[in-house]
């Protein structure tokens, strides 16, 4: 049986577990040689026998009741080579059976474990089995390292055994404690591999025992050993089954338990912590995370969760990114842990910083054709994944994949009645005021007007147009807004002079504001191919925000240029400038910045009418800005 449930690579193994592993190998591989040489073992038959039966017990019977934890039958057919053969034999039938198990697993691609390591997994087992037939003669008073026992069989089996399975104990124990500390022995080697080899040893004893005392009466080890491999197998098949079954019973209740609770949520995180907590009681992991994401979103965000659904970090990467990535553009579970290649893994930005797994599972999460994330569940032991946890990880996030998706429109409706609200309270408050304006100028104008005071009445009216305006202004961005929306805005290309139509306006706000206008490349023509009065609107949108954002008697710099088959306008303020964090959102409908903690006055719709304006000529707006640097927009227009 093999003792240890992770393989770490040797290149991030500490010198002393390196050391340890070496002179096992040494001593033990030495010894045996060296003892073979002198006495060589009797019953060589028995001895490929036996071999093939281990080798067959541990590919084909052995069963996997958790991660690390194996129940086999091989170590019968030891203990009884032991008593027929001596310790010597037994040492070198144990040797050839590991290393022909590991052969074999790795011809089929179903260990990860590598050569050095399966030297040493056998080198344990032949300094326990020496160890073993040492103790034995110590007490039975027999010399069993080259002679077969010839002694009543159950007492030397008994100590054998025990001593056998304490030795291996020991070295097992110490050399996970050298590579990953104490608590890795305490939590992952004691409950699993020692246990389940302990339980392997009591059983096949007293099969050894059947099979040495009924040999001779039914014709010899072959017939005893056909015997024997047949009961024991039964009882693997069975123990095997009802594994399986206990295992799908669990899932299918962690199923049901996951679904009932995620669809009685309409939150995200609630919906996220549910998922982790109920999927750690069938699917033994060291990490977990889900990812957001799909085809019409820039990135992937990963929510790391811990084992209780705490939520620990998150994190966004390219949505292409990585094994994830991959996962959510392909649609493909992702399976990680069967000897592949690890520099995909190690290259990884997800894994990035943090220490790599050993297997993990990424399956997409998906409403439909479509698929919105994935869910990944990482450990830090090889091979702990099988076709059943997959299978189980994908319904898991077939379910998780409704649920999300009903919280994304829940919470999409909930931003809708949102900004819903937001719009009617801002046009509401942007259309009062001008209307108040106009009421009480109407009613100057009134009095002006008997009162026969013409200067007076000018002013009002003035005013009047000026509120008007506004309110006119309001309303066709509002109609542009809801054409951009709704598919229904175009534009009229004609082609015309970029650098004209941007000189106009940047005069315009020279002439009508307190700020200082500086023109760049406004005396040269610059033709594309345009709507003159959607541009004009972009411009004037641009020069509008730089005036509003930035200090009385600031300069504002306004540029034109052709570049590489481009045509570029640049407006730069000197304002206090956008944070990073705020610069996507500022081309959103009604967002406004805030200045001075208070939100300018506005409807938000500027730049958002731009940005589409822009779109639809075939070009780009952005923006560059760093706090206290002020803000340039920089539009980008095909020639």
């Amino acid at each position: 049986m093999t003792a240890l449930g992770r393989r770490t690579p040797v290149a991030e193994m500490p010198k002393g577990a390196l050391w340890l592993r070496g002179v096992i190998i040494a001593v033990a591989f030495t010894l045996l040689s060296g003892l073979v040489t002198l006495h060589p073992p009797s019953r060589l038959g028995y001895l490929f026998l036996f071999a093939a039966a281990m080798i067959l017990a541990d590919v084909v019977f052995m069963v996997r009741v958790s991660p690390g934890a194996y129940f086999s039958f091989s170590a019968a057919f030891l203990f009884v080579y032991f008593l027929i053969a001596g310790a010597t034999a037994a040492a070198l039938l144990t040797a050839i059976s590991h290393l022909g198990t590991w052969a074999v697993l790795s011809a089929r691609k179903r260990t990860v474990q590598s050569a050095s390591f399966a030297f040493f997994d056998a080198g344990q087992h032949v300094l326990a089995v020496l160890a073993a037939g040492c103790v034995v003669a110590a007490v039975h008073g027999s010399s069993v390292l080259f002679q077969p026992v010839r002694l009543e069989p159950v007492g030397p089996t008994f100590v054998f055994a025990s001593v056998y399975f304490l030795a291996f104990a020991v070295l097992a124990s110490l050399a996970v404690w050298m590579r990953s500390g104490w608590s890795d022995v305490q939590r992952h080697l004691w409950p699993t591999t020692i246990v389940w080899t302990a339980i392997s040893s009591l059983v096949c004893v007293p099969f050894g025992l059947v099979m040495r005392i009924m040999a001779p009466a039914i014709g010899g080890f072959v017939i005893a050993t056909l015997f024997t491999f047949a009961v024991l197998a039964g009882i693997s098949i069975i123990l095997r089954l009802n594994t399986q079954l206990q295992a799908g019973n669990g899932e299918l209740k962690a199923i049901n338990i996951i679904g009932t609770l995620i669809t009685a949520t309409l939150e995200p995180e609630e919906i996220f912590a549910i998922i982790a907590r109920e999927s750690r009681r069938v699917l033994l992991w060291d990490g977990f995370f889900i990812a957001l994401g799909g085809a019409e979103l820039p990135d992937i965000e990963m929510v790391f969760l811990s084992e209780d659904g705490t939520e620990l970090a998150r994190r966004r990467l390219p949505r292409d990114a990585g094994l994830t990535g991959r996962a959510i553009s392909t649609g493909d579970v992702i399976h990680y842990g069967q000897g592949e290649d690890d520099r995909e893994l190690e290259s990884d930005d997800t894994f990035r910083g943090r220490r790599r797994p050993k297997s993990l599972v990424i399956a997409p999460m998906r409403f439909g054709e479509r698929v919105i994330g994935a869910i990944c569940v990482q450990s830090y032991k090889p091979d702990v994944y099988g076709d059943s946890q997959i299978r189980l990880l994908q319904t898991i996030a077939g379910q998780a994949a409704i649920a999300v998706r009903n919280a994304q429109l829940f919470q999409s409706e909930k931003q809708a009645k949102s900004e819903r609200d937001e719009f009617l309270s801002l046009v509401t408050h942007e259309i009062k005021n001008p209307l108040t304006s106009i009421q009480g100028y109407a009613s100057l104008a009134e009095a002006s007007s008997a009162a026969g005071d013409q200067d007076g009445l000018r002013e009002a009216t003035g005013v009047i147009r000026g509120e008007t305006a506004k309110i006119l202004r309001l309303t066709e961005d509002l109609l542009d807004a809801s054409k951009m929306t709704a598919g229904l805005f175009s534009v009229q290309p004609q082609e015309l002079d970029l650098a004209e139509i941007v000189g106009q306006m940047a005069r315009k706000y020279a002439a009508t504001s307190t700020h200082k206008v500086d023109l760049n490349g406004i005396g040269q023509r610059l033709m594309v191919n345009g709507d003159p009065v959607r541009l004009s609107q972009v411009i004037e949108n641009l020069l509008s925000n730089a005036v509003k954002y930035s200090p009385e008697r600031s300069t504002i710099a306004v540029s034109v240029e052709k570049r590489q088959g481009k045509a570029y306008v640049r407006v730069k303020d000197e304002g206090e400038g956008i944070p990073f964090e705020k610069q996507q959102l500022i081309f959103q409908r009604f967002y406004r910045v805030e200045e001075g903690g208070q939100t300018v006055k506005g409807t938000g719709l500027g730049l958002f009418i731009s940005r589409e304006i822009v779109r639809m000529h075939g070009g780009t707006i952005q923006l560059e800005s760093a706090g206290g640097s002020g803000s340039t927009f920089i539009v980008e227009l095909p020639v």
